[in-house]
């Protein structure tokens, strides 16, 4: 069985079942699962997640 990635405690409860719906054994779940892991990979990398709160900030600011 895969281990768990690090930090998904941190994430909602509800984050958490969705996730563990989709590697689920069905084969449909699958493209939910990588909606999700598109969704939260900014969240992931700090880096990329700092440039982007920049990046829409207004100019100016």
């Amino acid at each position: 069985m895969p281990l768990a990635p690090q930090g998904l405690d941190l994430l909602p409860a509800e984050v958490r079942d969705l996730l563990a719906a989709c590697v689920s054994l069905d084969p449909a779940a699958r493209p939910l699962l990588a909606q999700v892991r598109a969704a939260l990979e900014p969240l992931r990398s700090p880096a990329t997640a700092v440039d982007d709160v920049v990046a829409s900030r207004p100019p100016g600011r």
